[in-house]
């Protein structure tokens, strides 16, 4: 991994937040055991870190595909953006495997 994408402490919480719950959160169904994971989270990040809870922690998404050449794992910074590079790439494998 690049050690330059993490860039600050905040940076790095984001990424625990991301793959703890990735890890977790992402097998629960149940919407009471949804709001205490993200409420238990919330907890770790004041105690541990000292950051206050962000309500967009609970939306992040963290990738190594938004820069073609670099495959760097690094946090999406706008859905729309996200959506974007996903349609380019649909758009690159569909030229590249025309029949």
């Amino acid at each position: 991994a690049d050690v330059s994408a993490s860039k600050d402490r905040d940076s790095v919480v984001r990424l625990f937040v991301h793959e703890v719950s990735r890890v977790f959160h992402d097998r629960l169904t149940d919407v009471e055991d949804k709001q205490w994971w993200w409420k238990l989270l919330a907890e770790v990040c004041e105690a541990e870190f000292g950051l206050q809870w962000q309500p967009q922690y609970e939306s992040l998404i963290f990738g190594d595909y938004m820069r073609r050449d670099a495959r760097v794992y690094e946090e999406v910074p706008e859905l729309t953006t996200f959506q974007d590079k996903l349609a380019e790439y649909q758009m690159n494998y569909n030229v590249d495997n025309q029949k």
